[in-house]
């Protein structure tokens, strides 16, 4: 593509300002998908000579969002110092800065913005949550101060899941128009990672069963919530019993075998049969 200039002599000596308006639309004009363009002056004789910028804090400013598409378009400095135009995809900074789970209620306060720094006031704003397995998902509405959101959820609004057995949730943050939505998984930018860490606990009550909510985050960061509901029955013995159990059968040599349903590997089908097949006598459950 090319863009007429005008040129105009500085007073400094050999130094010249150059003038050019890009229009945009030509970048886009068969279809919009992520891309790049490199910029070069070309001479009369045909001579292309690369441009070079000596700022590259104009990218904020140079930057165009479609309307239709979860793509903008923008000016950008390369590493190398040149100039160049890029299409991307629509990126959204999340970071969760804190939590809390008590018996009713999930808590998040955190940040989410444009990586590019686009202007996200047109869009709408929403903390989706979803069944891992399933199509099953509520939506939420933050309360937003700038980039700062807000958003306590009633943990009885999540009994919608319950259908399934040990359901597991992710956490989105949703931005949308009357065309397109992109989102993201709600998470902390910096975190510590525990093998099965809870973070938060909330126990509520629907009806004869018992419903714990515990939150934990992933290997990436993401939060994410997992339900298990018990009965009534079952509720007493983790509350009042488990407790006294443990004294009377602590002497008890008793092996427990299991793994979770949803990332359950070999290990633990092999273990117990090693068990079963080596120590016949050994009280081993599974």
């Amino acid at each position: 593509m090319e863009f007429p200039v005008e040129m105009q002599e500085s007073s400094i000596q050999s130094l010249y300002m150059i003038k050019s308006n890009l229009d945009y639309t030509k970048f886009t004009r068969d279809s919009i998908e992520p891309d790049k363009w490199h910029a070069y002056l070309e001479l009369s004789n045909e001579h292309l000579i690369r441009l070079q910028i000596d700022e590259g804090s104009f990218e904020a400013e140079t930057s165009y969002l479609f309307t239709d598409y979860p793509y903008y378009i923008c000016l950008y400095q390369t590493v190398n110092e040149n100039l160049s135009v890029k299409i991307e995809r629509l990126k959204i900074m999340r970071d969760v800065k804190s939590f809390e789970l008590n018996n009713h209620r999930l808590e998040l306060r955190g940040n989410s913005y444009f990586i590019n720094e686009l202007n996200s006031q047109r869009f709408k704003k929403e903390i989706i949550i979803k069944q891992r397995y399933s199509n099953q998902k509520v939506k939420f509405q933050p309360d937003y101060n700038g980039n700062e959101f807000y958003c306590s959820i009633s943990l009885k609004h999540l009994f919608i899941f319950n259908s399934d057995k040990q359901p597991i949730l992710d956490l989105y943050i949703r931005y949308s128009n009357d065309h397109y939505f992109i989102e993201r998984k709600l998470g902390e930018e910096n975190y510590q990672f525990y093998k099965d860490g809870v973070l938060g606990k909330g126990i509520i009550r629907d009806k004869s069963t018992f419903n714990y909510f515990y939150l934990t985050n992933t290997p990436s960061g993401n939060l994410k919530l997992q339900i298990f509901s018990i009965s009534l029955l079952k509720h007493l013995y983790l509350r009042y019993f488990q407790d006294l159990d443990r004294k009377l059968f602590k002497h008890q040599d008793v092996w427990l075998v299991g793994e979770r349903y949803d990332t359950a590997q070999d290990t633990g089908y092999y273990f117990f049969k090693y068990c079963r097949e080596h120590h016949p006598r050994k009280k081993s459950i599974t």
